[in-house]
Order: C-alpha cells, then sequence, then structure tokens
C-alpha cells in the first residue's frame, strides 16, 4: 500500500538545523560491557561513536536546540512560526506533547503543536504535514523538529541494538514557494503483509496494564534486525524508482540521496543494488550512529552546511522502519 503527494512548488525547505549532544559513546567504551570487539562492530554496523545525551537532557531539548539552529538560519522571528511538529518516539511524556513543550521553550507562542509519531520515516511524514497545511493556507511557517533519545530505550542485555543508536536532533522551517522548486514529490507507504513486532518498544498502555512484564525489558527498544534488513533491501529501491517515475525524474537527476542511516551495511546494500555508487548516498552514521527519523534531517543539515547540496541541487531523501512504513521525498534545494 502506498499514498502519493505531489504539489509541484507549494512548498519548500527554507533552512535546516541539527544538534547532537556533547558526550560520545565510542566503540571502545562499549565493548566493556558488550560481547563484541570494536573491529566487529565496525564490520556490521559501520558505527564508531555515537552521541548520548546528558542526564539533564531530555528529548525536548535536543528538540528545541535544533529548532533555534534552524531559526538562526532562516530570517525569520519565533513569532512568525504558525505551526510546530515534532516527531518522536522517545517523548519527555505522554502528555503532554513533547511539541508543546519545545513551543513553551522557544516562546513560540502564535503557533500550534503536536507531536507526530512516524518512527524511522518520522521527518517524511512530518513533511508532508507541513507541505499540506501550507497548501491548503492553514500555516505560512511551519517548523518540523525530529529529536530522539533512544540510548534511554536500549540495554547492554541486548547488545546487538545497544551499540546501533545515538541521541540527536535536526529540524527545517518549511514556507510557501511560488517557484518551480522546492517540495516535488512525497510517496509513502507501509508492508502490512509483514510483521510490526519486528520493530517495537512495548511500553505504552499495554505494559501498564500488566500484559508485560518488566523481568523481560519490555520497557526497552527491540528488533528483529536481520528482517528488517532484508526488508528494507528489497523495499527501498522498487519504493525510490516508483517515486521517481511518477515525479517524472531520473537517478541521474539526482544531486544526493540522503537515507535513513539505520546502519552502514543496509546503506550499501541499497547502493549495490541500485547499482550505485556509495559516494551518491550521504553517510553520517560512522560518526552519531541510528538516530531514528532524525538522522535524516542531521544528514541534510550536514550536507548543506558542507556544501555537498547547494541552492537549484535536486535530492532524495528516504526513510523507512518501525511500522515497516517508509516514505520519500525529492526536492530542489
Amino acid at each position: 500500500m502506498d499514498k502519493t503527494s505531489i504539489k509541484l512548488g507549494s512548498a519548500k525547505i527554507l533552512s535546516t538545523g541539527s544538534y547532537l549532544p556533547e558526550k560520545v559513546r565510542s566503540n571502545a567504551e562499549l565493548i566493556k560491557v558488550v560481547p563484541f570487539d570494536e573491529d566487529w562492530i565496525i564490520s556490521r554496523t559501520g558505527i564508531e561513536t555515537r552521541r548520548v545525551a546528558a542526564e539533564n537532557e531530555n528529548t525536548s531539548d535536543l528538540a528545541t536546540n535544533a529548532a533555534q539552529s534552524a531559526l538562526s538560519k532562516s530570517g525569520i522571528e519565533v513569532s512568525d512560526i504558525d505551526l510546530i511538529i515534532v516527531a518522536t518516539i522517545t517523548p519527555d511524556r505522554l502528555l503532554p506533547s513533547t511539541a508543546s513543550i519545545v513551543r513553551e521553550k522557544l516562546g513560540a507562542n502564535n503557533a500550534i503543536a503536536f507531536d507526530l509519531n512516524g518512527a524511522c520515516s518520522g521527518f517524511i511524514f512530518a513533511l508532508n504535514v507541513a507541505e499540506q497545511f501550507i497548501r491548503t493556507g492553514a500555516a505560512r511557517y511551519v517548523l518540523i523538529i525530529i529529536a530522539d533519545t533512544l540510548t534511554r530505550f536500549v540495554t547492554p542485555d541486548d547488545p546487538k541494538n545497544y551499540i546501533l543508536f545515538g541521541d540527536g536532533a535536526g529540524a527545517a522551517l518549511i514556507c510557501p514557494e511560488e517557484m518551480d522548486r522546492g517540495i516535488k514529490g512525497i510517496l509513502f507507504g507501509m508492508d502490512t503483509q509483514y510483521p510490526i513486532d519486528w520493530l517495537t518498544i512495548p511500553l505504552g498502555a499495554e505494559f501498564m496494564n500488566g500484559r508485560f512484564s518488566d523481568d523481560d525489558n519490555n520497557s526497552y527498544f527491540k528488533m528483529n534486525g536481520r528482517e528488517i534488513f532484508r526488508w528494507a533491501v528489497k523495499t527501498v529501491p522498487t519504493a525510490i524508482d516508483k517515486c521517481l517515475e511518477r515525479c517524472g525524474n531520473s537517478l541521474d537527476d539526482i544531486k544526493l540521496i540522503i537515507l535513513h542511516q539505520a546502519n552502514l551495511r543496509i546503506i550499501s546494500a541499497i547502493a549495490d543494488k541500485m547499482n550505485l555508487p556509495l559516494e551518491r548516498f550521504m553517510v553520517t552514521i560512522e560518526k552519531y550512529g541510528n538516530t531514528s527519523a532524525a538522522s535524516i534531517p542531521i544528514a541534510l543539515d550536514e550536507a548543506i552546511e558542507t556544501g555537498k547540496l547547494k541552492p537549484g541541487d535536486l535530492f532524495m531523501l528516504v526513510g523507512f522502519g518501525g511500522g515497516l512504513a517508509w516514505g520519500i521525498s525529492i526536492i530542489t534545494l
């Protein structure tokens, strides 16, 4: 099942920002608590270091810092923001929304705010919602922020997942675009023939109702990594081809592909299946680990800041993961 949202030139990315916590967790530190050596971790994940939020940093703090970074490059004031969307799977609380907390910290008194849980495709889903708010005239400036503190939801008792994740946040300010630029197309879908529990954090109403036992570490992240690898490598290239076709583009038109930074082996396998060199893809996982959906805006911000993307370049964003959902967007910077 897939859905398409294509509206040429209705919205654009005005600015981007990101925030990575100061604390670095290296492989040398990890091997003290997991049964792997450093070479094994690098060969299986491509990760050398990842960032970890400080004890006094919550998801909303990471989100606020990323938002301030994006705002500082935008030329608009906080008071101009009409809508704040925070996509996260690690909210500060179940209530109020993390977006409401960020709104308060930013002082964005004219904005409405809500959370969105799109897991690893959260940035693409939030981008689609922002584009539709702008297209309908319900908002002019939409701030989308993706933030997660997944290091708090993994445990050394599950070492293969413990080595993967880092904390971080990315943000983008979306506004109207009347020229033939901006968000060219968005395609998203879900694969319902596979178990959604391949990626899960059981903590929730079921957990509170006593269905799960704390002894089973059910408040922590769980993943069937082998099956997710197979699913992603099978699904993503086909979805990319479909999005390109619907937007009237080819791979030759795309300057840079930014995949969710799940694992370097997944990124490499997708590149191989598409017969593309790895250099066509933005890769940041070696420095930051898997930061869930935040990995896409973090990588996008870095690509812009380092000059890998320049105004006028056509690029692609690709999310995939939890819910067995995926999302793709083709955008002109």
